[in-house]
This record gives C-alpha cells, sequence and structure tokens, in this order.
C-alpha cells in the first residue's frame, strides 16, 4: 500500500507540469504538420530581467518572487492535505497515525496561512506606496 502511495504521488508531481504547460503553444513555424504564426492560449510568461534600474524594476522582481512562493507552497500544502487525508482515512484507529494525520492537517493550514499572508503583504506594500495596478489577484 505504501509502495503504491508513493508511486502514485511521484507520477502526478512528475505529470503536473505537463499538464499545466500543455495550454501553450508555439507562436510561429511548424506546429502539427501546419505552417502559419497562430497562437492559442495566454501569451508564455518569461522571466523578467535580473537588471534592476528603478523601484518599478524592484517591484517587479518582488513581485514575481512572491508569486512564485504562493504558487510553490500552495502546491505542497495541497500535497500535504492529500497525504493527511489518506493517513487519516487508512488509520483504522491508530492514535499514531491519527496524531501524525493532525500534525499535517495542521502544518498544511499553516502553510496555506503563510501563503495568503505572504500576498496580502505585498498588496498592503503596493498600497502603501502608491503603486498603481496592484491587486490581490496579480502584480
Amino acid at each position: 500500500m505504501h509502495k503504491a502511495l508513493v508511486t502514485a504521488l511521484t507520477l502526478s508531481m512528475l505529470i503536473t507540469p505537463v499538464a499545466a504547460l500543455a495550454q501553450f503553444t508555439s507562436t510561429g513555424g511548424t506546429t502539427g504538420g501546419t505552417t502559419g504564426g497562430t497562437t492559442s492560449g495566454a501569451p508564455i510568461p518569461t522571466v523578467p530581467d535580473t537588471d534592476v534600474t528603478g523601484p518599478g524594476d524592484f517591484w517587479n522582481l518582488l513581485c514575481t518572487g512572491v508569486l512564485w512562493f504562493f504558487a510553490i507552497v500552495i502546491v505542497i500544502s495541497f500535497i500535504m492535505l492529500l497525504v493527511a487525508a489518506l493517513t487519516f482515512m487508512t488509520g483504522g484507529g491508530d492514535e499514531e497515525k491519527v496524531g501524525r494525520a493532525r500534525q499535517m492537517l495542521t502544518y498544511a493550514i499553516i502553510g496555506i496561512a503563510v501563503a495568503l499572508l505572504a500576498r496580502a503583504i505585498l498588496f498592503v506594500v503596493a498600497g502603501l506606496l502608491g503603486i498603481e495596478g496592484a491587486s490581490i489577484f496579480g502584480c
């Protein structure tokens, strides 16, 4: 049972980036045997330049870092929630397993709270500095 769970989690973590990036296509050249410059989906995001020449560049770099942190912590917390739920279900009344599941559930909730707090702090700092276009959903 443990080996099957580890295998399933490993495969799901390996497939997730493929599914997330599958919505973007090439903007030119050949695609599926046809030529043309059509794009489906949103534009492909790029890594920002590391040359910080002003406050706007610093804000974009900080915002991108916080958004990456948010995404990584949310994914890890969600996986911890799933593992805690599986541990609860397979615990069978064993006090040690139930206690471990509760601890994992607590840490997952704390992780989600930290990620949301990071986004909220970014929004508040943008408001204090008077940065235009900053919202809780993006930078």
